[in-house]
């Protein structure tokens, strides 16, 4: 598969865990998800990853890298928000509430999404400056 191929698929997989359970919670036999479109950051996933996609579309491999930058640091915030949403309770709640708490598929989508845009945008760019 051609590297503009895999940073086609990263984009398309950056913007599907835009849609996909982010984290999810279970408590007495009930479950709660929450994707990154119920907490309002999913357009900007979803921006990124449309930017990713027209960029790899036409070979311009730097501004994927950046996309694939940003949605990383989106990840990281993300996670900074949960975590400091946590840290308003007391530690023994907030400890009980990290054991509740299972990283969903969109989790994983973004995060992987955003190291492939990095890598196959840095390979796919030094492969077209090479040939």
């Amino acid at each position: 598969m051609s590297k503009k191929n895999l940073c086609l698929l990263a984009s398309v997989i950056v913007g599907i865990s835009a849609f996909l359970p982010y984290i999810s919670v279970s408590f007495l036999g009930s479950s709660l998800s929450k994707s990154l479109f119920d907490g309002g950051d999913g357009i900007f996933i979803i921006i990124i990853a449309a930017i990713a996609l027209i960029c790899s579309l036409s070979e311009k491999y730097v501004p994927v890298i950046l996309m694939g930058a940003a949605s990383f640091v989106l990840f990281f915030v993300e996670n900074s928000s949960v975590t400091s949403s946590l840290s308003k309770v007391d530690r023994a709640s907030a400890a009980i509430a990290k054991s509740m708490i299972q990283n969903g598929a969109g989790y994983y989508c973004l995060l992987i999404g955003s190291i492939a845009l990095i890598l196959f945008g840095y390979l796919a760019n030094n492969e077209k400056k090479a040939g």
